[in-house]
């Protein structure tokens, strides 16, 4: 008898753990969180936190937006350093194992200064994620040197979500710093896109690593960020 309900529970098991993925439309979504005012510029006036209007992408194989431990494409680059998502979504465009991008934010003047996701403003998009592709979504943290949100290495696995009800994924998100230019302390930083040109500031020579520690704001304090069904 006890073997028959072992088969059983692992037949019932199997139904919902093995039962083949299909795709699944989701809604995601990013809030900042924060109050105006939070950072000092240079002259110790009060600046805000933002986040730039940035790239989310459906794909097999999320290394192909950015890899964890690898060198940043100068594409990424242009992402961390400058808050523009273009090059890198168009270099993505047509790629093998890409299926979806666009522009999470102002799609249509995706430039940080005009058009940044500031204290209290929120982006979203809906999307159809396939049964072997995971979400991927980078965006820059203005005022950084080359630091952005992204999703967790590998990318996020909606399929293993449950949206039964809105799921927050915020800590599954990461701080990552792309590696290019040398940081600064967040809006104090004379190189930093607020303050200069860009491409001023000095080579780091690193790779995408996730930011770990005090040097910048625990991320759940400024960003509020959740998959959900349409």
């Amino acid at each position: 008898m006890m073997k028959t309900n072992l088969w059983a529970l692992v037949g019932a098991t199997c139904l919902t753990a093995c039962a083949p993925r299909e795709p699944i439309d989701v809604v995601f979504g990013v809030r900042n969180l924060t109050a105006p005012g939070l950072l000092s510029d240079p002259d110790g006036q009060p600046m805000d936190l933002a986040i730039a209007p940035g790239l989310l992408a459906i794909v097999v194989d999320a290394d192909v937006v950015f890899e964890p431990g690898a060198a940043a494409s100068s594409e990424l680059q242009q992402l961390a350093e400058q808050g523009n998502p273009l090059e890198l979504l168009d270099a993505l465009e047509g790629m093998e194992g890409v299926t979806d991008l666009d522009i999470l934010g102002d799609r249509d003047n995706p430039d940080y200064a005009d058009n940044p996701i500031g204290p209290g403003g929120s982006a979203s998009l809906e999307v159809t994620v396939g049964p072997d592709e995971v979400l991927v979504v980078a965006m820059m943290l203005i005022p950084s040197n080359d630091g952005f949100l992204g999703t967790p290495a590998g990318g996020l696995d909606v399929h293993a979500l449950s949206l039964t009800d809105p799921v927050d994924v915020t800590e599954q998100m990461r701080w990552w710093d792309a590696g290019t230019e040398q940081n600064q302390p967040l809006g104090a930083g004379d190189a930093q896109p607020a303050h200069s040109e860009p491409g001023t500031g000095d080579d780091e020579d690193g790779t995408v690593t996730a930011v770990e520690g005090s040097e910048w704001p625990a991320l759940a304090d400024v960003v509020e960020v959740v998959v959900r069904l349409p």
